[in-house]
């Protein structure tokens, strides 16, 4: 639920969902469920059918996809929460599994090429079949650099392999292990190399980046009040009840939420972020910056990089 363009980092693989076909969403949550459930609903207002399956205690990513199995009744994708992808790279997930189906193919993994083997799943593969899945390899024993991007399609048999696996030395039920054990059972599991947009937002310089990603993509939007006086160059966000107060210099793009209060004499620097409820005091000036709900910048500050 972290904000990122002016949204939760989930909400836009809802719309990628969307926008690839799907309807039919189901989110496993867990601690703070309700904040996911109120924000997002039945799911009527994003154009999707949305229900929630509840996973009591974080044992894994295996554990967490077995906590839908009721919701579930045929072929599905699965998503990490902190990973945004492209309806495209869905598209071709869907694809390659279509083109591709058997009896004996159980799922695609989607894989990415990264330069240090050691800090990710890492498969082998023999044309587009993976042989082996291996968690965080010694960089001398990675048997190729293409990682799990943590973006699946299954098969209804992953559940079966699910209830099979075993805890990891980690402590948890591992998604990989349970693919090791389709694989071990002559299940074919498809390797998908993605070149396709996604990005892995799970540290806090990861977030400022997707943030000035979609800023720049962001389109002009003024709803609230910019008083004269004020100079905008360059695109523009301005939610419903904000004001802009004489005296800003707004260089965008810059995204600024419902009910905020912005300056006077205040200067909002590109990739610059409010959140709603937000008051920013006379003569702030703020820079590639995500300020969240509902904070107060007091008056004669700087907030850069944060």
């Amino acid at each position: 639920m972290l904000i990122t363009g002016g949204k939760p980092l989930i909400q836009y693989n809802i719309e990628s969902l969307k926008k690839a076909g799907i309807k039919d969403i189901t989110l496993v949550v867990g601690y703070k469920h309700e904040v996911i459930e109120d924000y997002f609903g039945d799911g009527s207002d994003f154009g999707v059918n949305i229900n929630y399956a509840l996973q009591e205690g974080q044992l894994g990513t295996a554990h967490a996809i077995g906590s839908a199995e009721e919701y579930i009744d045929e072929s599905f994708i699965v998503l990490n929460g902190d990973i945004i992808v492209s309806y495209d790279l869905i598209r071709n997930l869907i694809e390659k599994y279509a083109t591709r189906r058997s009896n004996n193919v159980k799922g695609v993994l989607t894989l990415i090429e990264v330069d240090n083997p050691s800090n990710y799943g890492i498969v082998s593969m023999t044309n587009d079949k993976i042989t082996q899945i291996i968690e965080k390899p010694a960089e001398d024993e990675a048997p190729s650099n293409l990682a799990n991007a943590g973006i699946y399609l299954f098969s209804l048999e992953i559940f079966d392999a699910i209830r099979e696996t075993q805890l990891s030395e980690r402590g948890e039920y591992e998604i990989t292990d349970s693919l090791q054990i389709e694989l071990d059972n002559d299940y074919e599991i498809l390797g998908l190399v993605s070149h396709e947009p996604w990005m892995d937002v799970g540290r806090p310089w990861e977030l400022l980046k997707s943030n000035a990603s979609f800023l720049e993509k962001m389109e002009e939007d003024i709803q609230g009040e910019i008083e004269d006086g004020v100079t905008v160059h360059g695109d523009l966000h301005l939610g419903k009840n904000s004001i802009i107060r004489s005296g800003c210099y707004i260089q965008g793009p810059v995204f600024i939420g419902e009910n905020c209060d912005v300056g006077p004499n205040t200067y909002l620097r590109p990739y610059t972020c409010l959140c709603n409820d937000v008051d920013v005091g006379n003569a702030v000036e703020i820079k590639n910056s995500i300020i969240m709900d509902g904070t107060n910048v007091n008056h004669l500050s700087y907030v850069g990089d944060s």
